[in-house]
């Protein structure tokens, strides 16, 4: 049944696509929270270095006034969110690099699987998870740092993989008759030219 050629209705193409709304804007709206509080609490009070996590939750401390102990408050709710951020990071970025490799080398793979099924894929998770760690341990590197640069490449490669996105969302030999609309492209390739342009004024 449908194998190779899937089945997919026009709703639940519809429930994708509001699923994906919602999610982006929950995104972006936590994207822009975070900004606001960190120019408001950070940069206002002219502190610009900031080079671990724990740094960042000491200076939210004094900055808070608004109500008795918010300075605390602050600093434990930055801390379970950059606990709750990391044990997420960690699930999926080697994950992620587990399934690239295997893929590109052909392993085994799948977290379905148990170790002896699939050995090289969970040895490189363990490896990534190690790696991290080790890197967290290490003087020399300023681990704030290393997510600007991680973002950086990041918004690089980000540019041709979505040109490639947008060029199979518009191929009617993949998609046959459910391919962009012209809003969709209008916004795709405005997005497209903007990273681009952000990308090279960083640069």
């Amino acid at each position: 049944m449908g194998v190779g050629r899937p089945k997919i209705s026009r709703k639940e193409i519809r429930l994708v696509k509001v699923d994906i709304a919602i999610g982006m804007a929950f995104t972006v709206f936590i994207i822009w929270s975070i900004m606001v509080t960190t120019a408001g609490s950070l940069h206002v009070n002219e502190i610009y270095k900031i080079q671990t996590a724990d740094q960042a939750a000491q200076a939210l401390e004094p900055l808070v006034k608004t109500f008795p102990r918010s300075g605390e408050i602050s600093k434990i709710i930055f801390i379970i969110g950059i606990i709750g951020t990391g044990l997420l990071a960690i699930s999926v970025f080697a994950g992620t690099c587990g399934y690239a490799l295997s893929e590109l080398f052909e392993w085994k793979e799948g977290l379905s699987k148990k170790f002896n099924q699939a050995t090289q894929f969970y040895i490189i998770i363990i490896i990534c998870i190690i790696s991290g760690l080790i890197i967290n341990y290490i003087n020399p590197i300023n681990p704030i740092q290393m997510l600007l640069y991680a973002a950086t490449i990041n918004g690089i490669i980000l540019v041709p993989i979505l040109v490639i996105i947008m060029k199979i969302a518009n191929d009617k030999k993949i998609l046959g008759n459910r391919v962009n609309g012209l809003l969709s492209n209008i916004l795709g390739w405005t997005i497209i030219v903007i990273i681009l342009c952000s990308v090279i004024t960083f640069i």
